[in-house]
């Protein structure tokens, strides 16, 4: 862990999936549809795991026990990621200021729903999410918030579903 007093230290949050992504690797993720505790996360390290994936679509999650699961993945090394209801889910900016480090959309069906799942994912420049009090893959560091939230863009992924004959016949749009 880095210094808190050092203020030279070089701040990053590494995110495993990206990096597997930038290396032409395959990244391995524990589906996630029962577990409740931040020991799932301990479970997925254990067994290789680079990332959860908490299907929020399909199962009953309530934010705080994912904010307990991302916590735990987080300061392991294991990315959480979560799938939410769509585009429109309120709770997404909820979820990514309390860890986790991706968000799946289902149901991308135009270029519209893919803008609308970027901008709620992302600082300015980038889109439109906005900047809470603090983030927790800091550790309680204070960080500048230009640096914090170029930091957070560079590191959260964001995934688009295609599940629809609509979303196939708009893909080159929406992957624009």
């Amino acid at each position: 862990m880095a210094d808190p007093t050092n203020e030279s230290t070089t701040l990053e949050v590494k995110n495993p999936v990206l990096e597997r992504m930038r290396a032409d690797q395959a990244a391995l993720g524990l589906l996630v549809r029962l577990g409740r505790s931040g020991e799932i996360a301990r479970i997925a390290k254990a067994s290789g795991h680079d990332f959860l994936f908490m299907d929020v679509q399909h199962a009953i999650f309530d934010v705080e026990t994912i904010a307990h699961i991302a916590s735990t993945a987080v300061a392991i090394g294991v990315a959480p990621l979560v799938r939410v209801r769509g585009v429109h889910d309120p709770d997404v900016s909820l979820l990514l200021d309390n860890g986790v480090t991706g968000i799946v959309f289902p149901d991308v069906n135009t270029a519209a729903d893919a803008r609308k799942a970027v901008d709620t994912c992302r600082f300015a420049p980038l889109g439109k999410r906005s900047v809470g009090a603090s983030f927790p893959q800091f550790e309680g560091r204070t960080v500048p918030v230009a640096e914090a939230t170029r930091i957070i863009n560079a590191s959260t992924v964001v995934v688009c579903m295609i599940e629809t004959v609509e979303g196939l016949a708009n893909l080159d749009e929406i992957a624009a």
